[in-house]
């Protein structure tokens, strides 16, 4: 399975090399391709029309690797620095899974809770910080 997510974007990169469209394309029309691929997802899974919403889930997974690679492209991050966050992110919030025992739903809850008001807690010291400096 690894093998093929990095192949999938070992074409993505290839995409910013030899098409027309994937050297042209910028990240906001990237990412604009990635939101209208999940909302054809949508239909089809709402519809329940599983062949197609297999389909749709692996352009989302396409697009996905396209706008990292095109980020990468881009100078802002690498593919390496995705993965290590969004790993170290869930299973800083997620402990069980690396654990692999059961949790309850109120501990899963619990879990959310707790990091969510950590990251409002951030947002509200960011917040404060600009308007004390904006007001200096």
């Amino acid at each position: 399975m690894k093998d093929k997510i990095a192949e999938l974007y070992k074409l993505q990169k290839n995409n910013l090399v030899y098409s027309p469209w994937g050297k042209e394309a910028s990240l906001p029309q990237r990412m604009k391709e990635l939101r209208e691929e999940v909302e054809e997802a949508f239909v089809e899974l709402n519809n329940e029309k599983w062949d197609n919403f297999k389909d749709e889930i692996g352009d989302v997974l396409w697009d996905c690797l396209g706008v990292i690679s095109k980020a990468e492209h881009d100078g802002h991050f690498t593919i390496k620095e995705v993965l290590d966050n969004s790993y170290k992110k869930f299973t800083e919030r997620k402990p069980f899974l690396v654990e692999e025992r059961h949790v309850t739903k109120e501990e899963e809850l619990a879990l959310k809770k707790y990091f969510s008001d950590k990251k409002t807690g951030i947002t509200r010291r960011i917040s404060k910080k600009k308007r004390e400096l904006n007001t200096k």
